[in-house]
């Protein structure tokens, strides 16, 4: 091996290494800015060495501020307001209400963000899978077997019709003729 060779191999390796320090370096950066800042300010997405790839619908984005817009849950919007009121005659100590005010929206708000993070995307993903289930049986079970069902009873719906017709049908038609000729007469 020459060492013309050698040369080209080490700076190859160098700059190998040295494109995997500065991507580490970006991620590193962008890992931190993201827990403690803004991610958009910090680098432009082009130069990430990686992909970022939006799980989203590009079709149907998601509204990050209206998260309920079909008003499927109107029931749960409950403030302060609409759980504890004093009485105009039974008033507590300004600052207590104040601080029952803060202390109420920071345990609901904490409360509820911590149990999302915990448990969110295990039950979203739960009631993906069920829904997902749901489609599988309509689809590959539930319409092929009612198609199945419509394709037999069409012939017994035939068998039936010629039943009625040929021996239900002369009854009736008698009996109607019975008593069709009768009449009342009132004195």
């Amino acid at each position: 091996m020459t060492q013309g060779h050698e040369t080209t191999n080490m700076t190859v390796f160098y700059d190998h290494l040295n494109n995997k320090a500065n991507s580490f370096r970006l991620c590193k950066a962008a890992l931190t800015q993201w827990l403690f800042g803004s991610f958009e300010t910090l680098v432009s997405i082009d130069k990430l060495p990686f992909s970022i790839t939006n799980m989203a619908d590009d079709e149907n984005p998601l509204d990050m501020d209206n998260r309920d817009p079909n008003e499927l849950n109107p029931h749960l919007k409950v403030a302060f307001e609409d759980v504890l009121g004093e009485p105009a005659n039974a008033h507590s100590i300004d600052c207590v209400w104040k601080n029952s005010y803060k202390c109420f929206n920071c345990g609901k708000n904490c409360c509820y963000k911590f149990l999302t993070t915990l448990c969110g995307i295990f039950i979203a993903l739960y009631w993906g899978c069920e829904f997902a289930a749901i489609a599988f049986h309509h689809i590959w079970c539930f319409t092929p077997m009612l198609r199945l069902m419509s394709i037999l009873m069409g012939c017994c719906q035939k068998f039936y019709n010629s039943i009625v017709s040929c021996c239900l049908a002369p009854l009736c038609e008698t009996c109607g003729l019975f008593f069709s000729q009768i009449k009342v007469q009132n004195h």
